[in-house]
């Protein structure tokens, strides 16, 4: 983390947040009009295969098998949702609340609850 020691490098580093601010509003502004003309020209198959095969290498390279394994049955549970006509809030809260109670120290408290003791 960059701490400046004077006042002229505080002054100095501010400049080059707000130049380098400017400089990419500017260009997100001309890439934006471009991309929002020419829109129309992809074909939104090919995008969604190639951000799929995207997503399993990064998980594959990240975690492994064991998380593309996880990765599959997490999109298992969520294409369920579809086919059963429920909300997909459920099957995340059922994903969410397991874990945040193991991550917050609470799992036993809560499986004390619904007769499920460790």
């Amino acid at each position: 983390i960059y701490t400046p020691k004077t006042w002229s490098e505080f002054i100095y580093a501010l400049f080059v947040i707000a130049l380098s601010s400017g400089l990419s509003l500017l260009i997100t502004l001309y890439l934006s009009k471009i991309i929002a003309l020419n829109i129309h020209r992809i074909n939104y198959t090919y995008i969604s295969i190639g951000i799929a095969a995207y997503l399993v290498v990064v998980t594959y390279l990240i975690t492994g098998l064991i998380g593309v394994g996880f990765m599959l049955f997490a999109t298992l549970i969520g294409l369920a949702t579809i086919f059963f006509n429920t909300r997909r809030s459920y099957p995340l809260a059922a994903l969410i609340l397991p874990a945040l109670a193991s991550m917050t120290g609470t799992l036993d408290f809560w499986l004390g609850l619904i007769g499920l003791r460790r």
